[in-house]
């Protein structure tokens, strides 16, 4: 049986060297991916993000990670969204303004009100 190979999809946000050094420490083959590449070599992806849903976004697009996170779920390969990169994958954000995201997820993302407890 092939050992899973991890994606870790480069958004130039925050996490991104924990969240490699977390599956390297469990042994699991990790690559960072900095653009956009054929999805066939992963077993799965994950989409950290330590960031604004908005530059995360932008970011995501431009690298045309879109497309390889389509490709993926049309495969049935599973992606993980951490923080921001779980975000994302809803419909949008008003985090400072409107965002739209890649609407896998029907929702949208809000700032929940502060309450005193």
């Amino acid at each position: 049986m092939q050992k899973s190979k991890i994606g870790i999809l480069d958004l130039n946000a925050g996490n991104i060297f924990s969240v490699y050094k977390v599956f390297k420490q469990i042994n699991y083959n990790t690559e960072v991916i900095n653009n956009y590449i054929n999805s066939n070599s992963f077993s799965h992806i994950v989409v950290p993000g330590v960031a604004s849903f908005g530059s995360a976004i932008k970011t995501l697009k431009d690298k045309k990670f879109d497309i390889l996170i389509n490709e993926f779920l049309s495969k049935g390969k599973p992606i993980l969204g951490l923080c921001v990169g779980c975000q994302i994958l809803f419909g949008s954000s008003s985090e400072f303004g409107k965002h739209y995201g890649l609407k896998l997820i029907d929702g949208k993302v809000e700032k929940t009100s502060a309450q005193k407890i």
